[in-house]
């Protein structure tokens, strides 16, 4: 991933994890509780200096 892809993907993290507290419904926020959670496992080598940004 780009360094631009991962941050595209924190910001999307960030409003995952706000719709999920505001959302009414259980099933709702479960969704979006696993939509973040998805893209954390896909950002966090990158965010933890585990794996560097590549450059495409």
């Amino acid at each position: 991933m780009t360094r631009e892809q991962v941050e595209t993907a924190l910001r999307e993290m960030e409003r995952l994890r706000e719709a999920s507290r505001l959302a009414d419904d259980v099933e709702e926020q479960r969704q979006l509780a696993n939509d973040y959670h998805r893209l954390w496992r896909k950002v966090r080598p990158y965010v933890e200096g585990e794996m560097p940004y590549s450059e495409k």
